[in-house]
C-alpha cells in the first residue's frame, strides 16, 4: 500500500509540474497572476521542471526500495513544505483564499495518509 501510494505522490507531482512547463499560461490564469515580462514564464517553467524532477526521483525510489519509510518520510517533508509556504500566504496576503485553503486541505490529508503508512511501515518492521 505505501508503495502504491508514494507513487500516486509521485505521478501527482509530474501531471501537475508538466502542465506548468508545457502551458504556464494556464498556471497562471488558474490562479490569477500575469507574466510581467517573459523571463516569468521561463522561470515558473524551471520551477515546475523540477517539480517534475522531484515527482520521477519519487517514482523511482518507491519502485526501487523494499523498504518504503523513507520514501513516505521524504514525500510528507515535501508536502510539509506546501504546507507552510501556504499557511504563511494565508496569514501574509489574507485568507480570502478559496483555491489556496482547497489545495492546503488536500495537501493535509495526503500527509495525514502519508503519516498512517509511516506508522504501519514501523509496526510491520517491529
Amino acid at each position: 500500500m505505501a508503495r502504491y501510494f508514494n507513487i500516486v505522490c509521485g505521478l501527482m507531482f509530474v501531471v501537475i509540474s508538466a502542465v506548468g512547463v508545457l502551458a504556464p499560461e494556464l498556471a497562471a490564469d488558474f490562479y490569477g497572476f500575469t507574466f510581467g515580462m517573459l523571463d516569468g514564464k521561463t522561470e515558473l517553467r524551471a520551477i515546475c521542471g523540477f517539480a517534475v524532477a522531484v515527482g520521477l526521483l519519487i517514482i523511482y525510489f518507491a519502485v526501487h526500495l523494499d523498504n518504503q519509510k523513507a520514501v513516505l518520510l521524504s514525500v510528507a517533508v515535501l508536502f510539509g513544505g506546501f504546507v507552510v509556504a501556504r499557511l504563511l500566504g494565508l496569514l501574509i496576503d489574507g485568507i480570502k483564499q478559496p483555491i489556496i485553503i482547497m489545495e492546503l486541505m488536500i495537501e493535509l490529508v495526503i500527509i495525514a495518509i502519508l503519516y498512517g503508512l509511516y506508522r504501519r511501515e514501523c509496526q510491520q518492521m517491529a
